[in-house]
C-alpha cells in the first residue's frame, strides 16, 4: 500500500483554484472505481500556506529536492499538488532538474507542481505520481510509450483528457497505486 493517500492541493494562480479543486474531487471519485478502488483524502491547502508558497524566492528553495524533503517532513502524511505560474521559482527549479517537465513535475514523491499546461490531465498525471504511479514513456523519447495503453494517463501526452472515459491507467500503474506492484 502506498505510504500516503493524503493530498493537499492549492493554486498560486487565483483563477485556477476552482479547477484544481474540481480536478482533485473528480480524481478522488475515480479512484474509488474499479480497478483501483482506493481512497484518497484530498483537502485544500490553507490560505496562509498558499501565501507561503506564493512568496517563495529562489534563494529560499535552493536545491528543489532538499526543499521537497523539508516539505515532506513539515506536511507528513500529506503530499501536495500545487498549481503555479510557469515562471514561478518552484517551476523554474523543477525544470532545471528535468528539462522534459514542460507542464508539470513531481519532486521527491511529495510535491507535484503543475505550471505549463494547467488542465486536469496534467493535474491527474502529477497526482498519480504522488500515489506511486510511474511515467509510461522513455525519457530519451517521450513520444514512445512503454505501456500497453495508448490512453494511459502516465504517458507523456495522452489523448482524451476531456474525461476519464477516454483515459485509463495501465496494469503496472494500477498495481503501483494499489500498493501491490513494484
Amino acid at each position: 500500500m502506498p505510504e500516503s493517500r493524503k493530498v493537499l492541493f492549492g493554486s498560486l494562480v487565483p483563477e485556477k483554484a476552482g479547477m484544481v479543486a474540481d480536478s482533485m474531487n473528480e480524481l478522488r471519485r475515480l479512484l474509488l472505481r474499479p480497478p483501483l478502488q482506493v481512497t484518497l483524502d484530498s483537502q485544500p491547502l490553507a490560505a496562509r500556506e498558499i501565501e507561503r508558497f506564493r512568496h517563495l524566492t529562489t534563494n529560499q528553495i535552493g536545491d528543489i529536492y532538499v526543499f521537497a524533503s523539508t516539505l515532506f517532513e513539515d506536511y507528513y502524511p500529506f503530499r501536495i499538488v500545487l498549481i503555479c505560474d510557469y515562471d514561478h521559482c518552484l517551476a523554474s527549479a523543477a525544470r532545471s532538474k528535468n528539462p522534459l517537465a514542460c507542464w508539470g513535475a513531481t519532486i521527491g514523491q511529495c510535491l507535484a507542481l503543475v505550471y505549463g499546461r494547467v488542465d486536469k490531465c496534467v493535474i491527474w498525471h502529477e497526482a498519480f505520481h504522488l500515489l506511486g504511479a510511474k511515467d509510461c514513456y522513455e525519457a530519451e523519447a517521450p513520444d514512445r510509450g512503454i505501456c500497453e495503453l495508448d490512453n494511459c494517463i502516465m504517458r507523456y501526452e495522452p489523448g482524451g483528457c476531456e474525461s476519464w472515459d477516454h483515459l485509463s491507467l495501465c496494469i503496472r500503474n494500477v498495481a503501483l497505486v494499489k500498493g501491490t506492484g513494484s
